[in-house]
């Protein structure tokens, strides 16, 4: 990966320039913010199933995220459905100077979410893994993972979270509740001092999942 928005991809797709109605509502540096789901193999009867099989592989497909996320040159990066994090994305990523975390799904599920931000311009105060699965009625094993990072030069926090909701059109309810415990999550730690949460990170697990103090 390397820096520059010459990718391409970029120029495959038909971009809308948002209003800025004339103001910025938010001071503080600009921070570039990049969402991929970048497909799992493992679900590949859901979302690459049109695909030439060839052209589904992630040893073909991982050459071109790779080139698609270098065109934007992110700060801050959320992916979904998520794997080979630690034989690719993590040891990719770190070479580009990004640290990141990464939040598996529960069950039988080779997938997750996982989070990257630019070392040089953040640091890691906290994280929490959320797991959904909490009943016998809300039993999926989606997840969300989230950090609160701090700008190295304007100490200015961010709450940044990641998460694939259930993909369902006849399960509303369980979709509801999964974005209700994320939004929950994020809003206990906008009342909370940073310094609050020491539980050790972990695995998932039933529940909201530990909070996670960063080491150092």
């Amino acid at each position: 990966m390397s820096a520059g928005n010459d990718n391409p991809a970029l120029s495959l797709r038909r971009w809308h320039q948002a209003p800025s109605h004339g103001r910025r509502i938010l001071v503080g540096p600009t921070i570039n913010v990049v969402c991929y789901n970048v497909l799992a193999e493992s679900l590949e009867d859901n979302t690459t199933a049109n695909l030439d099989p060839q052209l589904a592989q992630f040893q073909y497909r991982k050459v071109l995220l790779e080139k698609e996320l270098s065109g934007w040159d992110a700060d801050v990066i959320c992916l979904q459905e998520v794997e080979h994090y630690h034989d690719f994305w993590l040891p990719k990523m770190e070479s580009c100077g990004y640290s990141g975390l990464y939040q598996k799904r529960g069950g039988d599920k080779l997938d997750g979410c996982a989070l990257f931000w630019r070392s040089s311009s953040f640091q890691l105060l906290r994280y929490r893994r959320l797991g959904f699965n909490v009943s016998e009625r809300f039993d999926r094993d989606n997840v969300a993972l989230l950090a609160e990072l701090q700008h190295v030069e304007a100490s200015v926090p961010l709450i940044v979270a990641t998460t694939h909701l259930l993909f369902n059109k006849r399960r509303g309810d369980i979709k509801l509740q999964q974005l209700a415990m994320t939004l929950r999550a994020v809003g206990d730690w906008l009342g909370s001092d940073s310094d609050s949460d020491s539980d050790a990170g972990g695995p998932p697990g039933p529940g909201p999942g530990p909070v996670g103090e960063a080491a150092g």
